[in-house]
């Protein structure tokens, strides 16, 4: 047996995805964790792990960041009936994990014996309290129960909330005031989710799962967690400010004989967007706390809060007033509502110019000053400044000014019954970001070929050439020829026309149902006209308008016969939402199956005799 203990011991340190497998094998009866903060802003998380019976080895594994915790204290225990039996020398794999953001997280695997059943006990040191910044109230094992207990000292409060908390099961939670603070406990039936090697780490995207968001700020800020946590951020940035004569010498060059604040801002802010590359790596508080502005000046390189900083520095150097934010992009798991870590996973720059505020993300390559961030649009910021913190709101934009505009126009060919002709589609505000940021990457002859993937998925796989953009401050526009197939049916009387070929509604979405938690990049109005000359005539037929309307989402759909030999079928389409979500699921599906009818019906033409 122990040979196959160090089978599974090698399988860990050697292939990870052996790893994910045998942990998800894992079956835990409970989970406990006694969370004790200390005076000194550090904090220990005793954690116990209680496995059940299981006739195979696993493998536990402990996911930690070593740059900030502490592994310590592990113990393992056999269970023989009721008696736990200690192994002396438990069987443990340590070894880093190689992700593209990350550089400093590690696991330790901890080999579980089979048998009747297992306890873990082992402990996680920290001397940053602000790390401890949420709890999980879900698992990714399979866990009966989960408990936790915050021993909270009389010189911090705990401040806390709670997101999805409708996924919640036999939740409870209640306080005991002791000699020296306040312990929370916690318990709940925890729904396991399906791992992803980010959200093992506490980087959460595309999840609607509950989590406990926390920040504990010291008494002499009573429950005011948002002026806490800026002012704690604001003292680590404090130390990352400043440029030197060589960042000074630059933004002078690029701003000279210039006087126009927003245009020495604007000109300040796309040089930063084009001449640096983003790279992002995490180490320890790294992951929150930028590099200092004139290392990354240096170095031509940062992410968002590196860049953003820098972003900030130069423009206070110009005598423009900013300062930086804390957001929650749109794939986060919350919103940046709340005054903790654990809600925020990018950092902007905002600068104000005669009065009027703008948002700046110079990690967006393609966005332009005064316009919506997409990633964050209707988002709520925390703004870091000397205030105590503000919480604001990023702008949105409205369908009417994320407009797409399709025009085609086909004619047939009577000898195979094809439609040939020529397609455009100009999308107005953000609507169109996703191929701008491919268009601004991209080689031309890569666009091109992506493009054309594109657009011949968007029109049902029918054929698509000679594809050409024009990227205008303000729009984006596509064109080329387009080739339909199978479309065309005929017999002695009448033609069949089927317009299932039509750019879907939702154009980066092939399924026909949309799933929970889909994001459509913005909210947008979509305007689609198609005109087909048929070269035999045929007798005109009244025109059909059919529509669905539901809060947030309308569609109009209308067919008819401009003359004897055209047809004609438009239809408008709006939707006010961002991302797909149970409350407003159900209809924007039912208008995907409404839409879906209406084009799957063919068009009968009797020919005219």
């Amino acid at each position: 047996m122990k040979n196959t203990y160090i089978l599974l011991f090698l399988s860990c340190c050697f292939f990870p995805g052996g790893l994910q497998m045998q942990a998800q094998d894992v079956h835990i009866q409970k989970k406990s964790e006694n969370i004790v903060i200390k005076e000194d802003g550090s904090f220990v998380r005793n954690i116990r792990v209680q496995v059940k019976a299981s006739e195979n080895p696993a493998v536990y594994p402990i996911f930690y960041d070593h740059e900030l915790e502490r592994i310590e204290e592990i113990e393992v225990f056999e269970r023989k009936g009721r008696r736990l039996k200690q192994i002396e020398e438990p069987i443990i794999a340590t070894r880093d994990v190689e992700l593209d953001v990350i550089a400093s997280k590690r696991i330790k695997s901890i080999i579980v014996p089979p048998g009747d059943g297992a306890v873990i006990n082992y402990a996680v040191h920290c001397d940053e309290l602000m790390y401890l910044s949420s709890l999980p109230l879900f698992s990714y094992r399979d866990v009966d129960t989960l408990d936790y207990t915050l021993n909270v000292p009389s010189s911090r409060t705990l401040v806390r909330d709670i997101i999805h908390s409708d996924a919640l099961r036999n939740f409870s939670m209640d306080s005991v005031v002791t000699k020296t603070g306040t312990r929370w406990k916690i318990r709940l039936t925890p729904d396991e989710i399906e791992s992803n090697p980010l959200s093992l780490f506490g980087i959460y995207r595309n999840s609607r799962d509950p989590l406990m968001r926390m920040i504990f700020p010291p008494a002499a800020y009573g429950r005011d967690g948002k002026r806490y946590l800026n002012d704690w951020y604001l003292e680590k940035v404090n130390t990352r400010r400043g440029i030197n004569k060589t960042v000074a010498t630059q933004v002078d060059a690029l701003t000279e004989g210039i006087s126009d604040p927003r245009e020495q801002m604007e000109i300040i802010y796309q040089y930063i967007q084009q001449n640096f590359k983003y790279v992002a790596l995490e180490i320890g508080m790294g992951a929150f706390i930028p590099r200092h502005a004139n290392q990354v000046f240096a170095n031509k390189e940062g992410d968002c809060k590196d860049l953003s900083n820098l972003l900030s520095q130069a423009l206070n150097y110009k005598g423009i007033k900013s300062d930086i934010a804390l957001a929650a992009t749109y794939n986060h798991i919350t919103d940046c509502d709340f005054p903790s870590l654990s809600s925020a996973d990018h950092v902007v720059c905002l600068a104000y110019v005669d009065g009027e505020r703008f948002i700046l993300d110079p990690t967006d390559p393609i966005h332009i000053a005064a316009t919506p961030v997409q990633s964050i649009q209707n988002r709520t910021l925390l703004l870091v400044n000397e205030a105590g913190g503000e919480w604001i709101e990023a702008d949105g934009a409205s369908p009417e000014e994320n407009s797409i505009e399709y025009q085609v126009s086909l004619e047939g060919n009577a000898s195979n019954l094809e439609l040939q002709g020529s397609f455009e589609v100009v999308y107005g505000g953000i609507s169109g970001n996703f191929l701008k940021r491919s268009y601004a990457t991209m080689a031309p002859r890569e666009f091109t070929a992506s493009g054309t993937v594109h657009y011949e998925s968007v029109f049902g796989n029918q054929s698509v050439s000679e594809l050409q953009a024009v990227n205008n401050k303000n729009d984006f526009s596509i064109s080329g020829k387009l080739a339909v197939n199978g479309k065309r049916f005929d017999d002695a009387n009448s033609e069949f026309l089927f317009l299932d070929f039509v750019p879907r509604l939702f154009e980066t979405i092939e399924r026909n149902q949309i799933l929970e938690g889909t994001h459509f990049g913005s909210t947008f109005r979509k305007r689609v006209v198609i005109r087909v000359q048929m070269e035999t005539p045929f007798a005109a037929f009244e025109p059909r308008e059919k529509n669905y309307s539901a809060e947030g989402i309308d569609l109009q759909v209308r067919m008819s016969s401009p003359s004897e030999r055209v047809v004609e079928y438009s239809y408008e389409f709006s939707v006010d939402y961002q991302r797909a979500d149970k409350e407003n699921l159900e209809r924007i599906n039912k208008g995907l199956e409404f839409f879906k009818k209406t084009v799957d019906e063919p068009i009968v033409l009797e020919k005219k005799v």
